[in-house]
């Protein structure tokens, strides 16, 4: 998502140590586009107090499902349909200015 590590260190004794003790650096501090919604899910899994963690991966499913509900966008492929059915008949233009606008 960042292009980054979450944790870093010199050998794997290091990446664990840091793991276990350090804060994890918000995903949004290597890329200023990661949304905070999907951001907060990320860090609510990767606490360090099991209690603030998600108590389940239904839960976190759960978390990550209505994320994607709420971003969503409509798929090319609808906007390709409702294209075709508009332009049916039109043999005159190979390219529909609704689904492709230039």
């Amino acid at each position: 998502m960042t292009g980054e590590f979450a944790v870093r260190g010199e050998n794997i004794f290091e990446v664990l140590n840091r793991a276990a003790h350090e804060e994890i650096v918000p995903p949004s501090v290597h890329n200023d586009k990661v949304d905070e919604k999907l951001e907060a899910i990320i860090l609510k899994a990767l606490a360090k107090n099991p209690g603030e963690r998600y108590q389940s991966a239904v839960l976190m499913k759960q978390a990550l499902a209505a994320y994607l509900d709420e971003i969503k966008q409509p798929r090319p492929i609808a906007r390709w349909n409702s294209c075709f059915a508009a332009c049916v008949g039109k043999a005159t233009s190979l390219r529909c200015p609704t689904a492709f606008p230039k």
